[in-house]
């Protein structure tokens, strides 16, 4: 029983604790009724309406002050246009990261292909092979610099936006 009266203490500090800051921003309206069971199901009155009537009370508030929200959304849109800036600026990193991992592999395969020229070989076999690598490369750098200029135009692209944004600051 004890604890049945210390959880019920609790429970009314816990509801005097919300409620009351409502107190200092809003007019509380309290209205008293009577819940009743009867035969034709649950009855409610100002009144009592039965022996077992249960008294229950329904409160209202109504703000004393409406708040302005018009700075609450200029500060939304400010940190909105602050993360689509650092977003442009995160896309544009990673752009120029891989245009430099682009090169990288470009150069790397290039010095692959150079290096079967450096190997012993009779001179018919060199003549082949110093073919098939002048293929390759050539090869290799079609590939890599139609990747390179896709990635740069995204980078000018990126940059054009960046930019665009931070005007408009």
């Amino acid at each position: 029983m004890g604890k049945l009266i210390r959880r019920y203490k609790h429970y009314s500090l816990m509801l005097f604790v919300l409620l009351s800051p409502h107190s200092l921003f809003a007019d509380t309206t309290s209205t008293n009724f009577y819940q009743c069971e009867t035969d034709k199901g649950v009855v409610f009155s100002q009144f009592p309406c039965s022996k077992d009537a249960k008294l229950k009370t329904i409160s209202t508030f109504t703000p004393r002050e409406i708040r302005d929200t018009s700075i609450d959304v200029k500060s939304l849109n400010k940190i909105q246009y602050q993360q689509r800036i650092e977003i442009v600026e995160s896309r544009l990193s990673a752009s120029q990261n891989k245009v430099r991992v682009l090169k990288r592999t470009q150069a790397k395969q290039q010095i692959q292909e150079e290096q079967k020229l450096e190997r012993m070989m009779s001179k018919q076999d060199k003549a082949t092979t110093k073919k098939q690598v002048t293929l390759e490369l050539k090869n290799i750098n079609i590939k890599y610099n139609k990747l390179v200029k896709a990635e740069e135009r995204k980078l000018s692209n990126l940059t054009k936006e960046l930019n665009t944004l931070k005007k408009r600051k």
